[in-house]
């Protein structure tokens, strides 16, 4: 392992930095484990997998223009996107955006990202996920809104929480989020609940997609290999029994 347990509440900078990964992080010797867990059943990292980037600067963007739809931050919840906008910016600008994408707000309490459709431009405050590989985009989805994947960048990162206990994202940690291999049988299940929330989303975004979330969360941790009692550490409030987590 590379993380460093200690008890202390002051600790040095030298001591800190014994850690390959330069992390101070705050937990029980569980919440390691189960960090340790998670990042020793995953493949790759976020970053080997795609290109992370900010939407456009303000002094790219004519607001007072209508040539382009586009989202701020602010319009952007978990699986849903509840507004958009009118812009113009050149035409070198607007092309990165031609593509379906994973985007994600950067002031968030939690990882909450959304399906971006073809063709609309992500302003500044939005990271936006350009696949350079095949690893799906729906099942990256899946991964970044899940309760394991929440859970290991809270406790990778909490030490770096801003007023309000709002993360401020920036790329290296989105980089470093450990993304796992998966069976084709896998993907189908995670992709099909993928797409039922997306539409549900998409017709209401107020709508309830709880159930369907706490499947993909089911499917997720079995995939990091999670125990019953791991689950219970990372959600405690999981409406899963122990009899149906084991039978499965």
């Amino acid at each position: 392992s590379n993380v460093l347990y200690c008890k202390q509440t002051q600790i040095e900078q030298q001591t800190i930095t014994k850690d390959s990964k330069f992390r101070f992080l705050i937990g029980e010797s569980i919440d390691f484990r189960i960090v340790d867990m998670i990042e020793g059943k995953s493949k790759w990292a976020l970053g080997e997998m795609y290109d992370v980037a900010r939407g456009l600067a303000n002094s790219l963007v004519n607001f007072e223009g209508n040539k382009s739809k586009a989202l701020k931050s602010t319009f952007i919840s978990r699986y849903s996107i509840k507004d958009q906008i009118c812009i113009s910016t050149d035409k070198e600008h607007s092309a990165i955006f031609n593509e379906e994408m994973v985007i994600l707000p950067r002031t968030v309490l939690s990882l909450s990202a959304t399906l971006k459709p073809q063709n609309i431009i992500c302003l500044d405050r939005i990271y936006y996920l350009k696949p350079i590989s095949n690893y799906n985009i729906k099942l990256l989805l899946a991964l970044l809104n899940s309760n394991v994947l929440n859970y290991w960048f809270e406790i990778n990162y909490s030490t770096t929480k801003i007023r309000g206990g709002y993360f401020d994202l920036n790329g290296d940690q989105l980089k470093s989020i450990p993304l796992p291999e998966f069976t084709s049988s896998q993907q189908r299940s995670i992709i099909a609940l993928v797409d039922k929330i997306l539409a549900a989303k998409k017709a209401d975004p107020r709508a309830d997609t709880g159930a369907w979330e706490a499947e993909i969360d089911f499917l997720v941790y079995k995939l990091y290999g999670l125990s019953y009692d791991e689950v219970l550490v990372v959600d405690p409030g999981t409406p899963i029994t122990r009899e149906e987590y084991n039978s499965k």
